[in-house]
């Protein structure tokens, strides 16, 4: 869960001073939920590959819209709802 952890800190910083926004820490994060996705394939498969398209967002934020978002159901809490299942199951 250090991917969701990383991101929530992150997301809380550019929430309060959008000036923070930091290309390298999203690249760091895409990686993350990349490495994240990778390991949950052998638990869930359906959820690595929703971990997979957070990796993705990650990498081209500005490319994915909130109905993508929403669709491709990437929303943190969620996630990280989901993780938390698997890894307590």
């Amino acid at each position: 869960m250090v991917a969701a952890l990383k991101t929530r800190r992150y997301l809380a910083l550019i929430r309060d001073n959008p000036m923070h926004k930091d290309i390298a820490k999203e690249e760091e994060l895409a990686s993350l939920w990349s490495a994240a996705g990778q390991k949950m394939s052998y638990m869930d498969s359906a959820l690595a590959a929703t971990f997979l398209m957070k990796a993705d967002y990650w990498a081209d934020p500005q490319g994915w819209t909130a109905a993508q978002k929403n669709e491709a159901l990437i929303e943190l809490d969620e996630m990280m709802r989901r993780g938390l299942e698997v890894l307590l199951a």
